[in-house]
């Protein structure tokens, strides 16, 4: 055998009985030292989940009692939502690591939000009641002569109390009733003999406006009628239906329809010649234009037409 081949062999066989074994163990050994670092790495980890677990476990009383706090405090439920958010964003890691926590945070989300709906539909329902209540202010007041609109603003607002309220819808009832009392008085004939005597004095400085007679198109023509100012016409035919003996309600239609504004004057005449009537009959004691008897014969031909009056 050569001698070059008999030190390759020498080679070959110290490489396959000395140095692969000896680099198999080298392997080995880097194998269990790699194994034995990430059995290391895993117990390193699991024992921070553990601490961080134990310690999260630690806070929940903590975070419980801040939570209920939150709920349970005199704040408006906006408030509550700000502090809440606030608070879950300072524990962030806490409620993506702990499902205990994380529990408890959407257990109070959903209180919030259900106290948040609460409280709108409350406020939503004190509102439509603080408008129905200004409104109520606002058109008794306003006939009344007793508006305020501080006290309209602070209906609107809740600053008037509900006491305060109903105390001032009273006062306008009563103002109502009374305006109401006041109407039927107006209302009511007025028969006196210092009524009458009152008319005759106005009259004494009753005046007429020239107004032109419009034809059929409603265009003006040359003749022109004297009447009476709208206000006046109004107030004298007042004063008519009164001395008639009539209620204002019915009787100012007929007494309008009897003295149209053209007929000013004859309104006038028939105002002075009741007036003065009035006040003869009241002297003799008598507080109808009538006899008795003829008042009598009136009421009967009157209930066989139309039946008793109620």
């Amino acid at each position: 055998m050569l001698v070059g081949d008999r030190a390759f062999d020498q080679a070959m066989s110290y490489r396959q009985d000395v140095l692969m074994p000896m680099q198999q163990q080298i392997m080995k050994l880097k194998q269990e030292d790699l194994a034995f670092k990430r059995q290391k790495l895993a117990f390193r980890k699991q024992r921070n989940e553990l601490r961080m677990e134990r310690e999260a476990n630690s806070s929940i009383p903590m975070i419980d009692n801040r939570l209920r706090e939150i709920r349970t405090s005199e704040a408006t439920p906006m408030e509550k939502r700000e502090a809440f958010t606030d608070f879950a964003m300072n524990n962030i890691g806490l409620i993506n690591t702990n499902p205990t926590i994380s529990s408890l945070f959407s257990y109070q989300d959903k209180l919030l939000e259900s106290q948040m709906a609460s409280d709108a539909k409350l406020r939503q329902n004190e509102m439509k009641i603080r408008n129905t209540a200004a409104n109520d202010y606002r058109q008794g007041t306003l006939r009344t002569g007793l508006y305020d609109e501080n006290v309209y603003k602070g209906i609107l607002a809740g600053d008037v109390s509900d006491q305060q309220v109903s105390d001032i819808l009273s006062k306008i009832a009563r103002a109502k009733e009374l305006e109401d009392e006041a109407s039927k008085k107006k209302d009511a004939p007025d028969f006196t003999k210092e009524a009458a005597e009152d008319t005759i004095k106005r009259l004494q400085s009753v005046s007429f406006e020239d107004r032109p007679v419009l034809d059929s198109d409603g265009k003006t023509t040359r003749e022109s009628y004297q009447a009476l100012d709208i206000a006046d016409y109004d107030e004298f035919i007042d004063d008519l239906v009164r001395l008639r003996g009539e209620p204002l309600k019915s009787g100012r239609a007929q007494a309008t329809a009897d003295f149209p504004i053209e007929k000013s004057r004859e309104l006038i005449q028939e105002i002075r010649d009741i007036a003065y009537t009035r006040i003869d009959f009241s002297q003799l004691g008598r507080d109808s234009l009538t006899t008795p008897k003829a008042d009598e014969e009136r009421d009967n031909v009157t209930s066989a037409f139309f039946g008793q009056p109620e």
